[in-house]
């Protein structure tokens, strides 16, 4: 039996220079809490926003179940300055924007002395699109995640439907992922009220959204518990079918768990 994805239903983004959003996120039920060094961080607050992001890393005390950093492109300037700062910080991933092939990863774990916390790429255009299943597939990857906003200027998605775009090309980042065995993440979209047709294991979202709404629209529903629990009881439960039934109610264990966990350390 393959074991199960980490818990990875939402993805909150936290300013890495404003030290009160930083003391929020402390406090967030988001299963992933991400400090930005990147496109939420003003150039001129690119310094400041490192000091007090391994401050924040080493001082701990989150709710999240993993602390990750974003930090900036290899291909960028900032991003020697951000390996530098994180260097000796025992943080639970990277999250790297705009990779386009799996010979990035190869330069950014050498820039980790070939020993990288775990990577969360980020799939922000065209090209990375089309090397998604290279890039799920390399060494000390752990997650895809979509890059709405880029990804859907690469692709020239008009914005009456970007979402829809979004969606279909979203699938491909999904099926990668599934290959590989790791979590697809999806990214900002206008329509946060429609289902999830292509599959995400969880959404991106920001300090002050609904975190407890995006974790419930990607748990199972108490329905689909039931019915996993009814298939694993008919005398033909096999294969396919048995391995989902078990993967959801494997999955309505670790959020329970989770669920425990919250209230244990105050709602």
């Amino acid at each position: 039996m393959d074991a199960p994805l980490p818990l990875r239903r939402s993805l909150m983004y936290v300013p890495g220079h404003r030290a009160e959003a930083i003391e929020q996120a402390r406090h967030s039920v988001a299963d992933v809490v991400c400090l930005d060094l990147e496109d939420n961080v003003p150039p001129e607050a690119k310094a400041q926003a490192r000091a007090l992001v391994a401050g924040a890393v080493r001082q701990g005390c989150f709710r999240a179940i993993e602390l990750i950093v974003r930090i900036n492109s290899p291909r960028t300037d900032e991003f020697a300055f951000d390996s530098a700062a994180l260097a000796d910080v025992a943080v639970d991933g990277l999250l790297v924007p705009k990779v386009r092939n799996a010979e990035e990863i190869e330069t950014l774990r050498r820039a980790f002395g070939g020993h990288p916390p775990a990577l969360w790429c980020m799939i922000e255009d065209a090209q990375g699109l089309l090397c998604c299943a290279n890039i799920a597939a390399a060494a000390d990857v752990t997650a895809l995640v979509v890059g709405s906003g880029d990804l859907a200027s690469s692709l020239r998605l008009p914005p009456p439907d970007a979402c829809v775009g979004l969606r279909l090309h979203g699938a491909q980042i999904v099926v990668a992922a599934r290959a590989a065995g790791i979590t697809a993440i999806e990214g900002f979209v206008l329509d946060g009220d429609q289902a999830n047709p292509c599959g995400f294991d969880g959404r991106s979202s920001f300090l002050g959204q609904d975190i407890a709404d995006v974790n419930r629209r990607f748990s199972p529903s108490e329905a689909e518990v039931e019915n996993a629990r009814s298939a694993l009881k008919r005398p033909y439960a096999y294969g396919d079918h048995l391995t989902a039934a078990e993967g959801v109610i494997r999955r309505a264990r670790q959020i329970a768990e989770r669920d425990a966990l919250l209230v244990t350390h105050g709602s």
